[in-house]
């Protein structure tokens, strides 16, 4: 044992470093407008309801005090927060948009199954299946038309047919 301590290090020889890893860095400026639950504090509740609402539910003015509240996931398993259980969810909820200028825009979501995603009543989102993982859409040109600055509604509904089930999503701006 007492060779490996006795040895020269490379630097007292002074041989050459070896090449240094190079970093990457992202200068993204995207912001959560909606957080999802790995968002933590930015993952608020939502208003919800398992029973089909009439079809103004996606609009601002919806009269949605009735609804209950809960934090999503919303799901039959062990992730979920809040216990869903019946063949479809709607959830609402508002948030704040400081009108700055979108360079993108995009829904993280995992979904089990059909979803359909609205701001201020105008569809930006609709998606097929199931999807464990949570994956990036970009909705960029949907967000751009339906984003005001200030209030704004966020409408989910999520149809399920069969196996588990699932909901959760963030909404995500990039600005110029």
């Amino acid at each position: 044992m007492p060779e490996i301590t006795s040895r020269q290090a490379a630097y007292e020889r002074n041989e050459t470093a070896a090449a240094q890893p190079r970093l990457n860095v992202v200068d993204a400026k995207w912001k959560v407008l909606v957080g999802a639950v790995q968002d933590v504090k930015m993952s608020t509740p939502y208003l919800y309801t398992t029973e089909k609402p009439d079809d103004s539910w996606i609009s601002e003015t919806f009269n949605d005090k009735s609804w209950q509240t809960g934090l999503a996931p919303f799901g039959d398993g062990d992730n979920a927060r809040t216990n869903w259980k019946t063949s479809d969810i709607y959830l609402r909820k508002t948030f704040d948009y400081d009108g700055g200028d979108l360079k993108n825009g995009g829904v993280v979501i995992s979904h089990d199954e059909d979803t359909e995603v609205y701001v201020n009543g105008q569809k930006i989102l609709s998606v097929t299946g199931f999807l464990g993982n949570y994956r990036l859409k970009l909705v960029t040109e949907a967000l751009r038309k339906a984003l005001k600055p200030g209030r704004n509604m966020l409408a989910v509904h999520t149809h399920q047919t069969t196996g588990g089930q699932y909901i959760d999503l963030a909404i995500i701006v990039e600005q110029q």
